[in-house]
């Protein structure tokens, strides 16, 4: 009986959010259980607690406890894409706290030719446009790199386009969130890499209470450099994102780099995309820094 306030206590301080399930509503001695599941996105962690009468889940082995919980679990969080592997943590006389963990999704997505032609077309034409304003980026850790904010806000052409329900409901598929993901109000950004830019490796900062996804549309490019990015495992990946590909890579996941330009130049849209409006301080800091030369 402490077991369950507690719980709730720690979802509520992690941030989670909660979804009851019909059903029993104590520990008496009904057979049906009542569920709570708790999805934590940053976590992609699952916490269950099922409360249940202890005449029967006193009586149950592990095996069929587990097989239980997750049950419950797929059933009371129906925004799961993949079958949770669970794990009984604890009981006491009819609580049952259970952990679930969602197979780990990529932390860097590349797609190719992810534009239609028209679409594609019309982010060219008004980046364009903009190349008079490109200015040298300041307060940074990227070196010799040119950019802007993009003028006309969601009335811009790139926010029609990846504004749009549809964008953000290919990104939520392909990136596997747990919850729909949607453009955020951070301002996009043009920027362009000419010959000598470069970005060592780091993390994006997580500016949302979910990691947002920091998407990079390749416009243009004609350079050299490459892309790379470290996984889960150390392994090292590089690419060479080509002009129409969307490069996405979630905030606080795997460290990642831009090689120098040693030919040519690389134009690129910066966006993000998110599932949570809740901002956190990182948000603040990026949007006031003074990001480009007068």
């Amino acid at each position: 009986d402490r077991l369950l306030p507690f719980s709730f206590s720690l979802v509520g301080s992690l941030g989670f959010t909660t979804t009851r399930s019909s059903g029993s509503s104590g520990s008496g001695s009904s057979s049906s259980p009542c569920s709570f599941a708790c999805c934590c996105q940053h976590y992609n962690v699952l916490l269950v607690v099922v409360v249940d009468s202890w005449s029967t889940t006193g009586k149950m082995s592990q095996q069929r406890l587990q097989s239980r919980a997750a049950a419950s679990c797929s059933s009371s969080c129906i925004s799961l894409r993949h079958t949770p592997h669970v794990t009984v943590l604890a009981r006491s006389r009819g609580v049952l706290l259970v952990t679930a963990r969602v197979a780990t999704a990529p932390k860097v997505v590349y797609m190719p030719n992810f534009l239609s032609a028209e679409d594609a077309a019309a982010i060219r034409k008004e980046a364009s446009s903009l190349q008079p304003q490109l200015r040298p980026e300041l307060n940074c850790i990227a070196q010799g790199r040119l950019g802007c904010y993009l003028q006309g806000g969601r009335s811009s052409a790139s926010a029609r386009v990846f504004g749009s329900r549809e964008t953000a409901a290919l990104l939520s598929q392909r990136l596997r969130s747990p919850f729909p993901l949607f453009l955020s109000d951070f301002p996009i950004e043009l920027r362009q890499y000419p010959k000598g830019a470069a970005m060592p490796w780091h993390k994006d900062e997580q500016m949302y209470a979910s990691p947002q996804w920091e998407v990079i549309y390749t416009i243009d490019n004609s350079s050299d450099s490459t892309t790379e990015w470290r996984d889960e495992s150390g392994k090292e990946h590089s690419l060479w994102t080509e002009p129409n590909s969307l490069l996405a890579v979630q905030a606080e996941g795997w460290e990642h780099r831009v090689l120098p330009v040693r030919t040519g130049s690389r134009s690129i849209l910066k966006l993000a995309f998110t599932s949570s409006s809740i901002k956190l301080p990182a948000y603040s800091a990026n949007l006031g820094r003074e990001a480009y030369a007068a």
